[in-house]
């Protein structure tokens, strides 16, 4: 009986030792697997990590060139508006030179208007005194004697 206690046990244990060597060779199996997972990973990590440094440095690159040529489109547009508005206020100024001119010629004009009645009507006057009234001789006046 304890011989077929003791067959027995040494079987059980060969079973375990068996069992416990096959989970053993599974285990480093496995660990060793994960292992190159990790490193598998970690590579895949830093050759992302790589890419994507790239690709930033290179939008940030491309950032910095498109801000230069909206600052020096923006310069440009600003010299078009001040041209633009220079040419307004110069056509303004013309428009109001043009209209005093015209304002002043009417002026002027109504002033000639004015002295050419008033002369006329000074002639007309001075020719109806002289008609009623002839010069009597020559010329008043003459050369002094010295």
């Amino acid at each position: 009986m304890y011989e077929e206690q003791l067959a027995e046990s040494e079987d059980k244990i060969q079973t375990e030792s068996v069992v416990n060597s096959e989970t053993k060779n599974f285990l480093l199996r496995k660990i060793k697997k994960l292992h190159q997972d990790v490193e598998y990973w970690d590579k895949k990590y830093d050759g992302d990590i790589e890419d994507m440094n790239r690709k930033i440095e290179h939008l940030t690159a491309a950032w910095e060139q498109q801000l230069e040529q909206l600052e020096v489109l923006r310069a440009r547009r600003q010299v078009e508006l001040d041209a633009e508005r220079e040419l307004r206020e110069e056509a303004n100024l013309k428009a109001e030179n043009a209209r005093r001119d015209k304002a002043l010629l009417k002026r002027q004009n109504i002033a000639a208007k004015v002295l050419q009645r008033e002369l006329r009507g000074y002639l007309k006057r001075k020719a109806e005194f002289e008609a009623l009234n002839p010069k009597k001789g020559g010329k008043k006046g003459g050369k002094k004697k010295k």
